[in-house]
């Protein structure tokens, strides 16, 4: 995994600088092909940060624990699990120089966040 700590980061937020709102945070995001989804505290069962839906929404492929269960909701054809930093490592080091699976896996996170999060997934049944 030594490859990947040659990688570029960008945390946003983090040893002195200050965090990005409104625009600057999407020109950020813009950089970015690939994010990791942290939350507060320990992983659980289906609980993430809203930061997940600017990560998604914006097709970026987001990586989260496995403990969140978010592979009920999304395949890893979607979106990227690992199961520890040594998990993520790898998965970021096999993922190196291969863009058009990147750009696949983005793609389809985005498509499957959008349907399910589309205004006919959650309009209340008595408006369908």
């Amino acid at each position: 995994a030594s490859d990947v700590y040659k990688r570029q980061f960008n945390i946003l937020g983090y040893a002195n600088e200050q965090p990005k709102w409104n625009y600057q945070y999407f020109k950020e995001l813009s950089k970015c092909k690939t994010a990791l989804n942290l939350s507060r505290g320990k992983p659980m069962k289906y609980h993430t940060s809203n930061r997940i839906a600017s990560l998604v929404a914006n097709g970026i492929m987001t990586f989260i624990d496995k403990r969140t269960n978010y592979q009920d909701f999304f395949s890893n054809d979607e979106m990227g699990f690992y199961k520890d930093t040594d998990d993520l490592l790898n998965q970021l080091e096999n993922l190196n120089g291969n863009i058009n699976k990147i750009n696949r896996i983005s793609r389809n996170g985005k498509k499957k966040y959008f349907s399910k999060n589309s205004l006919g997934q959650t309009r209340p049944k008595a408006l369908t």
